[in-house]
């Protein structure tokens, strides 16, 4: 089987512990801000008075942005069904970087003048605003489309067209249903995982029923123990959200705990609504063990102890234990989740204190969607570490299908057969002698098929490996101004050349057939960090590229 060897410089692209957007059904953030005319503009005010409303986050030197702008759709459906049309529709255009108001007007450097031919609001980030909208949403690329219901609940739409965007529209709620019920919409100030022995949920809460509500009760326990009651007085009408104090909970073991809610009163009702329930697993992380660390996934209950899934998509499949028979595994299941899910595994917090040579170990087995049309790259896990607690995470490696495939092509699920893996091996000297170290791997979708990763082996390599030790590469010169050249003598062999910015994202390939030396031309490129992957039948080299 093909071997692959990382030898790793250390990326320093860090990506932050929240996801790439706000999981649809979200609660929308209110605001209270100015479009570039001076108006003020107040989310909930819109809301309340029944109407959609589309956020529409760009960058004004974002391309796709730029050529969305261009087909004027949201202009189209601001017409049919904003205040000129049947009155159901609100639009905003929100600039995410703190432009200024001559930028978004056409001033350079800008793409053009984005207001012209848009009929609706356009907000900027800059003051007398500031750009809290951008952080309250979550906004990590652009663009950003949001729809908002009546109801106060986001759902990501993308650069829709009208059709979808119709479609869309027609299935927000206008009214409730139910005469009483109070939906518990999500738990918050809490983390998956957390290094501290306590923790202090609180509810988000919305009226959900006809009937405005005056009092509950709320049952709440934690690992299955006696459940204690809580409750809450005061005046919450339709679709009007609230916060609520779940309790704090001190003493907690180190390990992996369960926190659930259940609503058991009402208006001063026991019976006749629906007893909302809610509940999330999380980590108290308040030691770290001893390398090596070993999991092969036999054991059934997954997740594990100490494992930790970070997916805040409840209704999408995530990290799941795959039994196939000849072998058991950690299954990604790409088939099945919509880009841009994306969610995270992280591994028991290890110690590497006296590990000179640290090294993970691993098995996958992957391969290509080919019915899909792909608008986002291609499936990929990523891996990261934290050394404080997974406030921040460092980027190591990208596994992508592309680069790793081990099976043909497949439209269908995918299960691998045992022929169909190839080893990984990732070196982590730069983790040597750290005492608090935690691993991620991260799940990036595109739509495409299941991943499987088994036999997880972290370890302490021999000083005298040489079988692995990869062929000296030469990149030069450091830093480069047009041409970027490899000297891949060493390799002997035929060579794929991927650069990467420091989001992991491919802006430039290149093949090289045999040894000698190859060229890339880097003077359209931005100036700043890269990252050179070097990929053989027997090694993949990653090095640091500065372009200027």
């Amino acid at each position: 089987m093909k071997k692959l060897v990382f030898t790793l410089v250390l990326l320093q692209a860090l990506f932050s512990a929240s996801f790439g957007q706000l999981p649809n059904g979200s609660i929308a953030p209110d605001f209270n801000l100015q479009d570039i005319d001076g108006k003020t503009i107040h989310l909930y005010d819109y809301l309340d008075s029944g109407k959609v409303v589309i956020l529409d986050f760009f960058e004004i030197m974002c391309r796709p942005c730029w050529e969305y702008h261009e087909k004027h759709t949201l202009a189209h459906a601001y017409n049919a069904w904003g205040p000129q049309g049947t009155n159901q529709l609100r639009i905003f255009s929100v600039e995410g970087i703190k432009s200024t108001v001559a930028q978004i007007r056409g001033a350079e450097p800008s793409y053009g003048n984005w207001t012209e031919g848009e009929p609706f609001p356009f907000i900027a980030t800059c003051p007398p605003n500031t750009n809290q909208i951008v952080t309250d949403y979550k906004v990590h690329f652009f663009p950003t489309i949001y729809m908002i219901c009546p109801d106060r609940r986001l759902k990501l739409i993308g650069a829709a067209d009208t059709t979808v965007i119709r479609s869309n529209m027609s299935n927000c709620p206008t009214a409730p249903v139910d005469s009483l019920f109070l939906d518990m919409v999500s738990i918050d100030s809490m983390t998956f995982l957390t290094c501290a022995a306590s923790v202090h949920p609180w509810l988000k809460l919305q009226n959900y029923g006809i009937k405005t509500i005056f009092s509950t009760e709320i049952a709440v326990s934690i690992d299955d123990q006696t459940p204690e009651t809580l409750a809450w007085m005061g005046n919450l009408k339709t679709f009007e959200v609230i916060q609520f104090d779940g309790k704090r909970f001190d003493q907690l073991a180190d390990g992996s705990h369960t926190i659930r809610y259940i609503i058991t009163g009402l208006n001063g009702l026991s019976e006749g609504f629906n007893k909302d329930t809610i509940s999330m697993r999380f980590t108290s992380c308040q030691g770290y063990q001893a390398t090596p660390y070993t999991q092969d996934f036999s054991d059934p209950g997954f997740p594990y102890d100490k494992w930790t899934i970070e997916n805040p998509f409840a209704a999408i499949p995530a990290w799941e234990r795959a039994d196939l028979g000849y072998s058991k595994a950690l299954r990604i299941p790409y088939f099945n989740i919509p880009v841009d899910y994306i969610s995270s595994v992280d591994l028991p917090g290890l110690s590497f204190k006296n590990v000179e040579k640290p090294v993970l170990r691993f098995d996958l087995a992957c391969t290509h969607n080919n019915s899909v049309i792909r608008k986002a790259g291609y499936d990929l896990i990523q891996l990261a570490y934290s050394l404080n607690c997974g406030k921040n995470w460092n980027v190591i490696t990208n596994l992508s299908e592309i680069d790793n495939q081990t099976a043909p092509d497949d439209s269908t699920y995918f299960i691998p057969t045992d022929t169909q893996w190839k080893p990984i091996r990732i070196e982590m000297g730069f983790l040597a002698n750290k005492d608090s170290v935690l691993l991620q791997f991260v799940s990036n979708p595109a739509y495409g098929n299941n991943m499987y990763i088994r036999n997880i082996q972290i370890e302490n390599a021999a000083a005298t490996d040489d079988q692995n030790q990869e062929p000296q590469v030469l990149v030069y010169p450091l830093p480069a101004n047009d041409l970027l050249k490899i000297n891949l003598t060493a390799l002997k062999q035929e060579s794929r050349l991927v650069l990467l910015n420091q989001n992991g994202l491919t802006v430039q390939t290149a093949f090289h057939k045999g040894d000698g030396e190859a060229v890339m031309d880097v003077s359209t490129l931005s100036p700043g960090c890269y990252f050179l992957r070097i990929i053989t039948n027997d090694f993949t080299i990653l090095r640091k590229v500065v372009v200027n």
